[in-house]
């Protein structure tokens, strides 16, 4: 039977000497860099509007906004500053930030 190729005791996983894997041509080196964050560090130098930020919080269910959708500054309805200039929604976003 082995003499007729119908039985052989080949092994059936990859071997290395009787299968080496083909030259990949010379060697290679890498290297390994120091990877420092970059990132924005203070939401003014963000170049969205603090408006458009917290909106897509809001549908991402992050924060609530509810109470003041449509007015001009989302966190405080009914007052006359507008949301870029609020200073408590400018904190919670850099806050936001300074966690990742």
């Amino acid at each position: 039977m082995i003499d007729a190729s119908l039985l052989t005791f080949q092994e059936d996983r990859p071997n290395v000497w009787t299968n080496p894997l083909a030259n990949h041509g010379g060697s290679v080196v890498n290297t390994v860099e120091e990877w420092k964050s970059r990132g924005l560090k203070h939401i003014r130098d963000v170049s969205a509007s603090q408006r458009f930020i917290l909106e897509a919080l809001h549908e991402a269910g992050v924060i609530d906004l509810d109470k003041g959708k449509g007015d001009s500054c989302l966190m405080h309805p009914g007052t006359s500053h507008d949301v870029e200039t609020c200073p408590i929604a400018e904190e919670l976003l850099q806050g936001m930030m300074k966690m990742g």
